[in-house]
């Protein structure tokens, strides 16, 4: 079960896609979603937004939250940004070719 973490989580926009992406990889619905921030309230609507997304899909996802930076944390932190605007490039390419 991976674990991801990702720092700067009380960026809302941000994190809310970040999360979306990651939820929509089967391969990682089973992992341990960890959300750091210094800023609680920012932290704790997306730490809402994180849990409400996993219970309405009734997901297997844990998700955690924590303000304090200097917690013992192994991560990986994905950067998918890029690679989502590549992968909709793609996938608008393919719907295209098919029609």
């Amino acid at each position: 079960m991976p674990k991801i973490v990702i720092i700067g989580a009380g960026s809302h926009v941000f994190s809310r896609h970040l999360i979306t992406d990651i939820l929509s990889y089967p391969e990682l619905r089973e992992s341990t979603i960890t959300l750091v921030d210094i800023a609680t309230e920012p932290l704790a609507l997306i730490t809402a937004f994180a849990d409400k997304l996993v219970k309405q899909h009734r997901l297997p996802t844990r998700i955690e939250s924590t303000s304090d930076r200097k917690a013992p944390i192994m991560f990986l932190l994905l950067f998918v940004w890029e690679d989502r605007r590549y992968c909709s490039r793609i996938r608008r390419q393919n719907f295209m070719e098919s029609n």
